[in-house]
């Protein structure tokens, strides 16, 4: 049907049925409850869309009979005119403007309908529009253009944001979702809008614009918040966009005379000019037309367009302005208002109930003026700011009044009614209340609002001032004047809570009342839910900002401004912390139980975390405020305070005033709970950062003594200290002016700091000065004089943190009471005892009720009765008790009088008495130093004072130590638990009255005087702590905690048993210089631990011995051995221990080389004769252990042990042994000494006897096959491998049978047990015995006729000899390396490189080394290896330069040696047979090429006529000789080449033993070499003519000569052939 059609009957006709089809349906949809007639179908979102088309088609005259071809009138109605624009009509206005309201109505179900749907389901239904059914109508709209239909066919994409361009979202996206809602509402608001200005003077349409306006901004607002806070802050009920909607129904009120309504809407206009957040509106848009309109005006909003434009620059001025003259025009109305709300006050006070009506409208206007006075400070020039804030305090103040007033009438009303109904009751009432009056509440909490922006407006405004000047007070006073009511109202309201039995009656503390009724009052203020509406944020606000306001009030400027104690506000405001604390926590847990999530980072966790903390800050500073002299406090804010410098947090003032806090030096000792100086330091470090404000010079100088305070605790540096004690009182002088005011203060700090310099120098002061002479007297004397003549003033001007008046008396009485102290014990200390008994009692006189003056005068009768004078004077220990006890009766509440009454008592005898006075010292004190370690002495089971020691750790005290220490050795000595008992002794060493009872001032008091000589209590604990640590395997730990113990008594008292201890703990770890020197400082005491001390030294002193001998130092481990065995001898316990340790002393003599037992007067004596010193020194080990063997009874369990010493016995007489077979150099091997026989055998004996008492000791079996090796090899290698199969892992038993195996040369069977012992550990004998296969794989390989070859196996045996030194210095090894170098070196020495020679000359001078020290070490004769020693020593003296002063010494010494080479007559061939011998021969025989051997450097042409012309020349050159026998060898002339061989060697023999110059020209040079080769080649002529074997001997001269001569070698292997 078109428009031309439509009549008036019609259209209200269609109208009628769309109401009951769509608005009546949804009404009964939303209200199920409500009984309806209708037959329709519940009203669906399609339903609703279907009705929305179908309206838009009326509006442009088509009126739809058949839903199914709706599309198609669509398409064809696109682009006609609407009814509104169409003049040719005549259709009522009224009739249009209800078909246009029509129109919106159904437009909002659909918005209602989708809101239920999208709720269910998170997202719009897709088939709202079939897509195949308006394509063509989408299209025909993008042609026309026509915007309307192109927002109703096509769902919009962009979200609702100003700052979003994208527009091809997905309808399912949570953004896209409120897009849609905001587009709906757009609609519907320009069908309103069409409709109001069709009939301007009809109030329900503007109205309806206005709603819709509300609810666009309640859209925008819950899709931009991110949290419930941001939710609740939308207070506001006026979007700026709806103002002209206002506007108008301002003015049909006004035409009405409705003033009430006018001045209403007047005050609602206002907050729409204010209100400054704009609600983003979507735009008509498709993907080729895109509309700059918005939505609504696309569909008849033609007047949100003449709202001012965003991009104005005075926007905000304008809409102050604005807000301003709508103010006044309305302030009329409301003044009168106030006026007659003012009358009726007290009436409306006086009822308990709530009137019926809130005056909301008066308090909106109150709030408004606050509002638009904020406007306008924010848009005005500096020269209006002055009248506007003056105007905006007032105001606010007002406002501030008002919301007080109504807020205690509602809490009463509230109170009662919850009080006198059930809770069904409550429930129905408050729910009335709030439904009933929404308004008024919603005005009541935009008015908790305003005044919580109020507070933070004055704080910002407060800080701004601050920074630029340091006079504020005002602006920070008129905060605190500003919070102060709202303060008291909370107070209050708590109050009445506490009033009623909502707390738990187990609570006592006033403090735990008032928090717990802060809690039930945050739950009836609050609620449960935790959001963080106006309410809340101005309570945490008024409660938590009071601190700052303080701290800044009293760090103005102007230091004539007095600041009034804020003590029960401060109080007040911590106890609501702590409820608010506890509330928080409460409502977080119920939420997250409720919602069954679990937080993480980033989420309302995080922002309820810092909350919390921010209130915690807040407490914490307000106890600081108010602790003053409440030690309990003070110990908490310290303990707070080091944790938190430690985790290095920033919290502004708070660690400033906590350093304060923690020192408290202004009235009491400084830093009472501090017991760490780097505590100190830190805290000190961290107070000065992020304070907010500068310090005042009161501050500064706190500031200043807190640190010097903190030097004097242990550690510190008292320089530093003395010069910042100097400092302030340098500053105290030069701030005189400004601290005039502050006088008594003044006073009071001189002091302080006088006393602070007399400690420091009464430390560092000598004997032999004078008290008048004494810096600590004149200091003393004037802090004395400040004090003495110093009175509290009537009105005392706060410090800083400090205002209480007890404080600053407490202040002159500490002070003074440490002068006192300090003079008595200077007196005392310069023995002006009397002097110092007077000055006391003086003090005593002129203050007869004060408590301390009775405690000093006390303590020192008590010190000099007692600790003083050690003779008993009955008048002077009974007047020490009267003032005692008159100072517990003064102030019973100090613990130090009763537990100085315990010393008394105990001393008397009056053991019971003394345990009651330390029991109740005790009681007021759980740490009380003096009264727990009384009680401890006194108790006969120490056990049952458990409970006490934990009553006194748990206090975390630092005068604790004393129950700290009892623990641990309760732990070390009766649990059994040393890890426990270290971490007790640990925290007992923390404590003062433990680290530095010397500085307390009691301190004295500590022990008894019975024990005042004995080691300190810190001694004491650090040897309990080093035994704790050794127990437990930490030796290292243990060392130093015993050090530290020796360094805390001094070294001359420390207790012996610290140095025993610490010498076993050293010998333990190696240290055994160190562990000799403290067992010898133990001995020098000649006290009971004398025995222990010498033994102890005679176990370090055998550990030194056998270290310095494997160095080399023969001669200082005898020296130790012999010390160690007469600590033995001089000990008075002869017991089994100390007999077997003075065994082993002597048996190691075995070890040591023969001269260490020559006599010191005359060194040099018979060989013989020192071998039998040390055999009677070595046997005379046998005989204790004989002793010690006796000691022992014949019980089972000393089998072992009988065992063991039995094999001690047994491998003494072995030593014996083997040193008398070192001692028969003259004897034939094969002829031994019945003697030495009979010593193996009882060796033998012994370790069978051993073996008998323990079958599986395995030494003993090791000692029996060395004991019978030679006699029985097949006995010996069954005791070897017993002792392998008992012990798998004894070295001694792997080399044994690997010697064995390579003495009778099964080298495969010795080579196989080598690589077993290197699974076991790496000795020297294992590297030695694999030196010695090796070199008997050079003597075979020889054998076989390959001259070249076995230089690679005594290569390899001279470093198998290097590893066996690297591992332990043993003789033989350097030996075996002195000969295997040497051979070495002496075959590369016959190349022809000049450098290369001089490397092995160097060598060779190695190999003379390591003989020397062979020849020093060891303990058997070896004739054959000195004379190798001597030919090295005449070879290194003939190549050393001539004018070395020392060359002809070192020839000379040569010569000596070689006295037995000569004639051969003292050296007898079978000497060769000796072990060693053998060795030397294996080592030589290694081949050398004669060819090419060094020629002489005067060597002759190989023409004997050219030889004997030059032998005419020179004829006593041996070489020439030489040479010239070899020419006739080789020509066959034997008779001649003997002669010239004879003469050459004779020759050569008498040049080396003749002088080194003669006759002013040096002689040739003439090597070993030479004169090797000619007894060579002597033996070899005479063998060719007797032609049969003779003696070797010469053979075997020329080879220790030169173990490189091949011809001797061959001569020998001849002689051998021969002999077979």
């Amino acid at each position: 049907m078109g428009s031309s059609t439509l009549s008036p009957a019609k259209l209200k006709a269609y109208l009628s049925s769309m109401k009951e089809r769509y608005l009546d349906q949804s009404s009964s949809s939303s209200s199920p409850s409500e009984e309806t007639t209708t037959t329709n179908p519940p009203l669906t979102a399609n339903d609703a869309l279907i009705g929305v088309l179908k309206m838009e088609l009326l509006l442009r005259g088509v009126l739809v009979e058949d839903e199914n071809k709706i599309y198609k009138q669509i398409q064809s109605s696109i682009g006609k005119t609407l009814l509104v624009d169409d003049s040719s009509l005549k259709i009522p206005k009224p009739l249009l403007a209800g078909a246009n309201i029509m129109a919106g109505r159904i437009t909002e179900a659909f918005y209602h309908q989708l809101k239920i749907d999208s709720n269910s389901s998170s997202s719009l239904p897709k088939h709202l529009i079939p897509s195949e059914e308006n394509v063509g109508a989408i299209r025909r709209a993008k042609e026309i253009e026509d915007e309307r239909w192109l927002v109703l066919l096509q769902r919009i994409p962009s979200p609702p944001s100003i700052d979003n361009n994208n527009s091809n979202t997905e309808i399912g996206d949570i953004n896209n979702i409120d897009s849609y809602f905001n587009a709906i509402l757009q609609i519907a608001l320009g069908y309103y809008t069409t409709a109001a200005l069709i009939q301007s003077d009809t109030p329900p349409m503007w109205k309806k614009i206005w709603d819709v306006w509300t609810l666009l901004e309640k859209v925008a607002t819950s899709s931009s918040s991110s949290s419930p806070e941001d939710n609740n802050n939308n207070t506001q009920s006026s979007p700026y966009e709806a103002q002209i909607a206002i506007e108008n129904l301002i003015r049909i009120a006004l035409l009405k005379h409705n003033t009430k309504r006018a001045s209403e809407l007047q005050l609602r206009l206002i907050q729409s000019y204010l209100n400054q957040n704009r609600i983003p509106l979507s735009t008509a848009s498709c993907n080729e037309y895109k509309s700059k309109a918005t939505i609504t005006q696309s569909f008849g909003d033609s007047i949100t367009q003449d709202l001012p434009p965003l991009d104005r620059k005075d926007i905000k001025r304008y809409n102050a302005d604005k807000a301003r003259s709508t103010l006044i025009a309305c302030q009329s109305y409301y003044e009168e208002e106030e006026e007659t709300t003012k009358h009726g006050k007290e009436e409306e006070e006086s009822t308990t109930t709530i009137p019926t009506t809130i005056d909301s409208e008066t308090m909106l206007y109150q709030t408004l003026q606050v509002e638009i006075l904020v406007a306008e400070e924010d848009t005005n020039d500096e020269a209006q700011e002055i009248e506007i804030s003056n105007q905006f305090i007032e105001r606010a103040t007002i406002l501030r009044d008002t919301l007080i007033a109504t807020w205690a009438l509602t809490f009463k009303y509230n109170l009662n009614s919850n009080n006198n109904n059930s809770k069904d009751e409550e429930g129905e009432r408050k729910s009335s209340i709030e439904s009933g009056n929404e308004g008024e509440i919603k005005n009541l909490n935009l008015s908790f609002d305003w005044v919580y922006q109020s507070i933070l407006r004055l704080k910002d405004k407060a800080g701004i001032i601050s920074q630029k000047t340091r006079s504020y007070h005002k602006t920070w006073n008129v905060l605190l004047q500003y919070i102060l009511p709202i303060l008291k109202e909370i107070e209050q309201q708590i109050a009445e809570i506490e009033k009623i039995p909502c707390v738990d009656e187990d609570v006592k503390s006033s403090n735990e009342i008032r928090i717990q009724a802060s809690i039930e009052w945050l739950n009836r203020t609050l609620g449960n839910d935790g959001s963080r509406n106006a309410k809340m944020k101005l309570i945490e606000t008024t409660v938590s900002i009071l601190p700052d306001i303080f701290w800044m009030l009293i760090g103005d400027g102007d230091e004539n401004i007095i600041i009034d104690p804020l003590d029960k506000e401060l109080k007040l405001v911590a106890d609501i912390l702590s409820g608010l604390i506890h509330w928080q926590e409460k409502v977080e847990s119920e939420r997250l139980q409720r919602e069954k999530i679990a937080l993480t980072v980033g989420t309302q966790e995080s922002s309820v975390t810092k909350i919390t903390l921010r209130w915690q800050h807040a407490k914490e500073s307000a106890l600081c405020f108010v602790c003053q002299d409440d030690n309990a406090s003070i110990y908490q804010i310290t303990n707070d305070a080091i944790s938190r410098s430690k985790k290095k947090q920033k919290k502004g003032f708070l660690l400033f005033i906590q350093c304060l806090v923690s020192w408290s030096g202004f009235y009491q000792h400084p830093w009472p709970y501090c017991t760490n100086l780097s505590d100190a330091r830190r805290l000190l470090a961290a107070a000065k950062s992020d304070l907010g404000r500068p310090l005042t010079v009161s501050e500064e100088i706190f500031f200043i003594s807190a640190s010097a305070d903190a030097e004097l605790l242990n550690g510190g540096f008292v320089q530093n200290a003395s010069k910042q004690y100097s400092g302030v009182l340098g500053k105290l002088q030069q701030d005189d002016d400004e601290l005039l005011v502050n006088a008594y203060f003044v006073s009071l700090l001189r002091a302080h700091c006088y006393n602070g310099l007399a400690r420091i120098h009464q430390a560092d002061q000598e004997e032999e000065y004078t008290y008048s002479d004494s810096i600590n007297g004149s200091q003393t004397k004037k802090s004395l004089e400040i004090l003495e003549d110093l009175d509290v003033p009537p009105v005392v001007h706060p410090l800083s943190i400090w205002h209480s008046r007890s404080i600053f008396e407490a202040s002159k009485a500490h002070e003074l009471s440490v002068a006192r102290q300090l003079t008595a014990d200077s007196l005392i200390r310069f023995g002006r005892f009397e002097e110092a008994l007077s000055f006391l009692k003086t003090a005593v006189a002129d203050s007869p009720l004060d408590a301390d003056a009775a405690m000093a005068l006390g303590a020192f009768l008590l010190r000099v009765a007692f600790y003083v004078h050690k003779e008993r004077n009955k008048a002077r220990d009974k007047e020490a008790q009267i003032h005692l006890l008159k100072a517990a009766k003064l102030d019973s509440s100090k613990p130090n009088p009763f537990a100085l009454l315990g010393i008394w008592y105990e001393e008397m005898g009056d053991s019971k008495r003394a345990q009651g006075c330390y029991v109740k010292s005790l009681k007021l004190d759980p740490c009380n130093p003096i009264a727990g370690r009384g009680l401890l002495r006194l108790a006969s089971n120490k056990e049952d004072h458990i409970g006490l020691l934990q009553v006194a750790i748990d206090k975390n005290s630092p005068l604790n130590g004393w129950a700290w220490n009892a623990v641990g050795l309760n732990k070390a000595y009766n649990d059994g638990d040393d890890d426990l008992a270290v971490v007790a002794i640990l925290k007992a060493l923390r404590c003062r009255d433990v680290s530095i009872p010397d500085k307390e001032m009691l301190g004295i008091f500590y022990k008894p005087p019975s024990l005042s000589n004995e080691v300190n209590e810190r001694s004491a604990a650090l040897t309990d702590l080093g035994m704790c640590y050794r127990r437990l395997g930490r030796f290292t730990a243990s060392i130093r905690a015993f050090h530290a113990s020796i360094d805390a008594a001094g070294i001359d008292s420390a207790q012996s048993a610290t140095f025993i201890s610490c010498a076993q703990v050293e010998q333990e770890l190696g240290c055994f210089d160190e562990a000799a020197e403290k067992f010898a400082r133990v001995i020098l005491r000649n006290d009971s631990r004398l025995s222990v001390a010498l033994y102890g030294q005679a176990v370090a002193l055998f550990s030194t011995a056998k270290r310095d001998l494997m160095d080399g130092k023969a001669g200082a481990a005898f020296f130790s051995i012999k010390h160690g065995i007469e600590n033995c001898l001089n000990s008075s316990i002869k017991s089994g221990c100390e007999l077997k340790l003075l065994g082993d002393l002597y048996s190691f003599g075995a070890s040591f080389p023969f001269k260490v037992f020559c006599d010191d007067d005359n060194p040099i004596q018979d060989m013989e004769y020192c071998f039998q010193k040390q055999l009677e020194f070595v046997t005379r080990g046998e005989e204790a252990f004989r002793s010690s063997l006796t000691s022992f009874g014949d019980e089972e369990d000393m089998l072992a042990i009988k065992s063991s010493i039995l094999c001690d016995i047994a491998l003494n007489i072995l030593l014996q042994a083997q040193l008398m077979s070192s001692i028969e150099i003259d004897s034939d091997i094969n002829s031994r000494s019945q003697k030495v026989i009979a010593r193996y055998d009882r060796a033998a004996e012994a370790f069978r006897q051993a073996i008998e008492y323990n079958p599986i000791h395995a030494p003993s079996w090791c000692g029996l096959g060395c004991s019978v090796l030679k006699e029985d090899p097949l006995l010996a290698q069954h005791a070897f491998s017993r002792c392998v199969q008992i012990e798998s892992m004894s070295p001694d038993a792997y080399a044994n049978v690997g010697f064995m195996y390579t003495s009778k040369l099964a080298i495969n069977a010795s080579r196989s047990t080598m690589e077993a012992l290197t699974q076991v550990a790496d000795t020297p004998m294992m590297w030695m015995n694999c030196a010695f296969i090796l070199e008997r794989e050079a003597e075979r390989i020889l054998a076989e006729g390959d001259k070249c070859k076995p230089n690679d196996s005594i290569s390899q045996a001279a470093d198998a000899y290097r590893a066996s030194l690297q591992v332990m210095r043993h003789p033989e090894a350097q030996l075996g390396l002195s000969l295997t170098g040497r051979m070495l070196h002496s075959n590369e020495e016959t190349k022809q490189d000049m450098p290369f020679s001089n490397l092995c000359t160097l060598k060779r001078k190695d190999c003379h080394s390591f003989m020397n020290e062979y020849m020093d070490a060891s303990f058997s004769a070896n004739g054959a290896a000195s004379v190798f020693q001597g030919v090295m020593s005449i070879e290194k003296g003939s190549s050393m330069s001539t004018y070395a002063m020392w060359q002809n010494d070192i020839f000379m010494k040569g010569k000596e040696m070689v006295g037995f080479v000569k004639g051969g007559e003292n050296i007898s061939s079978k000497s060769l047979h000796d072990a060693s011998i053998t060795k030397l021969a294996v080592a030589v025989e290694a081949p050398i090429e004669v060819d090419e051997k060094k020629k002489c450097a005067s060597s002759v042409s190989t023409g004997a006529t050219n030889l004997q012309r030059q032998i005419w020349n020179q004829p006593d050159r041996a070489d020439l000789w030489l040479s010239l026998a070899k020419v006739f060898i080789e020509n066959g002339a034997i008779e001649s080449a003997k002669i010239a061989v004879s003469r050459a060697a004779f020759m050569s023999s008498q040049e080396l033993m003749s002088s080194s110059r003669i006759n002013s020209r040096t002689l040739s040079f003439v090597d070993s070499k030479t004169i090797s080769e000619a007894i060579s080649l002597e033996y070899w002529l005479k063998e060719i003519q007797t032609k049969k074997p003779g003696t070797t001997y010469s053979l075997q001269r020329a080879l220790m000569m030169n173990p490189g001569n091949a011809v001797a070698r061959q001569g020998l292997l001849l002689a051998e052939a021969k002999s077979e």
